[in-house]
């Protein structure tokens, strides 16, 4: 496929399929940014709370954890649900019997 072709492919695509093709492309990026929201929300509503700052920190971290949590369990989701072609064999790529027959 060329350029042009993948190009007018991408474009086609909905809103919903681009998404799924980032989360399985950057799976680790989008989990890490996830956290990174949790983390930085979760502060802000808990800094308007009567609480000391140590209890702050700590409910801030909880909840970012269950929301990394929760987004590693969409991440897995999404790959079994959409399962990726099947991928062309690297004739470079390593593989056991090959190393027996040297």
């Amino acid at each position: 496929m060329n350029p042009m072709e993948a190009q007018k492919e991408e474009i086609s695509k909905g809103a919903f399929d681009t998404v799924i093709d980032a989360v399985k492309e950057y799976k680790l990026r989008s989990v890490g940014c996830v956290w990174a929201f949790g983390i930085g929300a979760s502060m802000l509503y808990n800094w308007t709370r009567p609480l000391p700052p140590s209890v702050k920190v700590i409910h801030a971290r909880l909840y970012a954890q269950a929301l990394t949590l929760s987004a590693l369990v969409a991440s897995a989701g999404v790959e079994m649900a959409f399962p990726n072609e099947v991928p062309e064999e690297d004739p470079n790529a390593y593989t056991p019997s090959a190393r027996r027959h040297q």
